[in-house]
């Protein structure tokens, strides 16, 4: 695991029984920021970390409140996981409820470029 990698563990909060979902997510959520550095500007890539943090705090609790789901193995499966249930082509989970449209419309940017990254990468 790379230290990229590491600064998204440390960020997030979790049990340890979804140590090895967050080690999974970590890895496509650095892997998209690493295909984006090339060609955004450092600030654009900010904001789509920061989004892929509320992203992933998202997943943990929703990992943690049905606890059935913790049974995937590999990143392959959780990437699946991930694009079945939580974003889409077009958008990602409603996370903003308290927060302006525009919020909203910058998460859902975040969710449609990963969504397109797992497509490509074929985790």
């Amino acid at each position: 695991m790379s230290l990229i990698d590491t600064q998204w563990l440390s960020e997030w909060s979790y049990p340890s029984n979804l140590e090895n979902v967050a080690k999974f997510q970590a890895q496509i959520y650095s892997s998209l920021l690493k295909s984006l550095e090339s060609s955004l500007k450092p600030r654009t890539i900010e904001r789509h970390y920061l989004n892929l943090l509320l992203l992933g705090s998202h997943v943990l609790k929703e990992f943690e409140y049905y606890p059935e789901n913790n049974e995937i193995e590999n990143v392959n499966e959780f990437a699946q996981y991930l694009i079945s249930n939580f974003i889409t082509m077009f958008e990602g989970p409603l996370v903003h409820e308290e927060h302006e449209e525009s919020q909203q419309k910058s998460f859902d940017a975040t969710c449609k470029k990963l969504f397109k990254h797992v497509h490509d990468k074929g985790f």
